[in-house]
């Protein structure tokens, strides 16, 4: 462009008239010495008088030149051949762009008529409910590149031809987490870099899943994009009716668990258990689960299908019950050595390990303790809603084991505002004028903390054991109390581990 006669008549849109030898030999002069020796051996120029050069248009943009060479004694080519020319360039513009909208009409019509086709395909599908491993052999069948279908709500993978991808990569789980529109993405797959494109599968405003296809660069055609949007909503359905079968099934199990926890009779206690589906020899174990909840109950109801995919993939031989409910998952583990139970335990925070990093998502765990009674699962599950309560209430996630609240479960169902104004009854009197109150609040705290011994209280608070009972004894007279009273002991205890403990003071 811009080399030449012919690159600047191209590039300035503008038709150019040389009568002179000098002219056309200066025009040219700017051609490199490679495309000269092409334009030599392609014509002889030995008798060469005029040029007409004249640029052929199609919506403003210049497509093509015609030139004109004339050969002979004298110039002949006039002003007027210049305007006949140019004339003639939009006769041959016209017919260009009138072929180029035929093109594209006719384009146009063979993309709806396969649109007709492709739509009629899927319909097909669809009403065979033949579920997603059916779809994505179909589906191949039509873009002829391997492609995968991923399931949110389950965290399940579908590939065809089924040797293309026999495991999927955490790195892919990352980047199919938040794509929200279609892209294109590198990948790592056994060692090779593999370009992929993504296209999601929305159902009511929620990303379901993705439609995943391995691709090479410019190699995915208007009509493969075209195939993809029209399966992405006959894949929501399918993934819609499975989403809705697994609710129909996690709200009847949560029916019979619940029936079950409320059983008092051992012999209706025992035939529910074996409706459920338990060992009666096993130890029993209640695992709680709790999801933040989201403004959109779909998405939540999803993250709850994820997390148990999770789940299942790592417990699966452990856990006969496991169930979602609103934004909780309860599961109930069955275990018969010390060992299972830790391998148990020791899992559940690896699936809270892989959630956060998956899913950028913090959950609280209650575990409830262990028995092998049926009539104790009732227990247990109270215990693991006890230790959720206690999460929530601290403001914590991760796991908690009922065990280890310690003390604190005798105050787990109180609001937090009683307990705030217990630990003020304490600690507010100690408050003074004159800069008092961190001197006697942290001599009362050291001397709760060290079992009230006296000689490692004053060596901690670096003075005289004297100058300790003259606080003691302040701190008597502020708040009425005996240090040889036990219940005013007890008290004070309480209120020390309260005031260390708690989030709100």
């Amino acid at each position: 462009i811009g080399e030449g006669i012919i690159g600047k008549t191209f590039q300035t849109n503008q038709s150019i008239r040389l009568t002179s030898m000098d002219d056309i030999l200066r025009e040219s002069a700017t051609m490199s010495s490679e495309n000269t020796q092409h334009l030599l051996n392609s014509f002889q120029f030995e008798s060469l008088q005029s040029i007409i050069s004249v640029p052929i248009k199609v919506e403003e943009q210049t497509l093509c030149v015609l030139i004109i060479y004339q050969n002979g004694l004298t110039s002949l080519l006039t002003k007027e051949d210049q305007q006949l020319l140019e004339s003639f360039s939009d006769q041959v513009s016209i017919a260009l762009k009138n072929s180029k909208l035929f093109h594209d009409l006719k384009k146009h019509n063979q993309l709806l008529v396969q649109r007709d086709r492709i739509h009629d395909t899927f319909i097909k599908i669809s009403l065979q409910s033949k579920g997603l491993k059916f779809i994505v052999n179909e589906l191949f069948k039509l873009i002829h590149k391997p492609l995968i279908i991923f399931d949110f709500s389950e965290d399940q993978f579908f590939s065809s031809p089924g040797e293309w991808l026999t495991e999927f990569p955490n790195e892919l789980k990352r980047i199919i987490t938040h794509c929200q529109d279609p892209s294109f993405h590198s990948l790592q797959v056994s060692g090779q870099e593999k370009l992929i494109y993504i296209h999601p599968i929305i159902a009511i405003d929620v990303p379901f899943g993705l439609i995943i296809v391995e691709v090479n660069e410019g190699d995915l055609l208007p009509l493969d994009k075209m195939i993809l949007e029209q399966a992405s909503s006959i894949i929501a359905l399918e993934m819609i009716r499975k989403h809705t079968l697994t609710e129909s099934y996690y709200q009847k199990t949560h029916d019979l668990f619940h029936d079950f926890l409320q059983c008092k009779e051992n012999y209706l206690l025992t035939q529910k258990a074996v409706e459920l589906g338990l060992d009666l020899a096993s130890n029993n174990l209640v695992i709680l689960i709790h999801i933040p909840s989201h403004m959109d109950i779909q998405f939540t109801h999803i993250q709850v299908h994820k997390l148990i995919s999770l789940i299942k993939e790592s417990l699966h031989e452990h856990t006969p019950i496991i169930f979602g409910y609103r934004n909780k998952i309860t599961i109930l583990c069955q275990f018969s050595t010390h060992s299972q139970k830790n391998y148990l335990l020791s899992n559940l925070k690896n699936i809270q390990t892989s959630w956060k990093y998956l899913y950028e998502g913090d959950i609280k765990i209650g575990v409830g303790s262990s028995y092998q009674e049926l009539e104790s699962i009732q227990k247990s599950y109270t215990e693991a809603d006890k230790a959720i309560t206690y999460l929530v209430s601290k403001r914590l996630t991760g796991i908690m084991n009922f065990e280890e609240i310690g003390i604190n479960r005798l105050f787990i169902n109180h609001p937090n505002e009683e307990l705030n104004a217990f630990i003020n009854e304490v600690f507010l009197p100690l408050q003074t004028e004159n800069d008092q109150s961190l001197m006697l609040e942290q001599t009362l705290l050291v001397y709760m903390e060290n079992d009230r011994t006296p000689g490692k209280t004053a060596q901690l608070l670096h003075i005289h054991v004297n100058t300790l009972y003259k606080r003691l004894k302040k701190i008597e007279e502020i708040l009425n109390i005996s240090l040889t009273d036990t219940e005013d002991i007890l008290k004070l205890q309480l209120a020390c581990y309260l005031r260390k403990t708690s989030n709100s003071i």
